[in-house]
């Protein structure tokens, strides 16, 4: 997925005229991704990014913004940590998940 990811975020999106390719591209993608990744997990902020090309074009700053928090989202996915929705990923060691499946597990057995 990051490396699709990457590939959009080169994609020569200048004018209103590329929005056709844009689209047909993440058509392409998006398809790609339910056979091959189909548990997959996607944030909402890729979701806009594939489908706010129209406003990127039209909204330098909103651009930027959009393009830096995706950047984030790919250097995370190629570290091997899965994005989160908004601006923070957690990535929490097995042993810390354990204890705390094992204390929810005590809190309600005790209640």
């Amino acid at each position: 997925m990051a490396s699709d990811l990457r590939a959009l975020r080169q994609w020569p999106l200048r004018e209103a005229s590329d929005l056709d390719g844009w689209h047909r591209e993440i058509q392409a993608v998006v398809e790609r991704w339910g056979r091959d990744l189909p548990h997959m997990p996607i944030v909402p902020e890729i979701w806009h990014y594939l489908h706010d090309a129209d406003i990127r074009l039209r909204d330098r700053a909103y651009c930027v913004a959009q393009e830096a928090r995706l950047d984030t989202i790919i250097t995370d996915m190629e570290r091997g940590v899965l994005p989160a929705s908004g601006r923070v990923s957690v990535v929490l060691p097995w042993p810390v998940v354990a204890a705390l499946v094992v204390i929810g597990v005590m809190i309600w057995l005790l209640t």
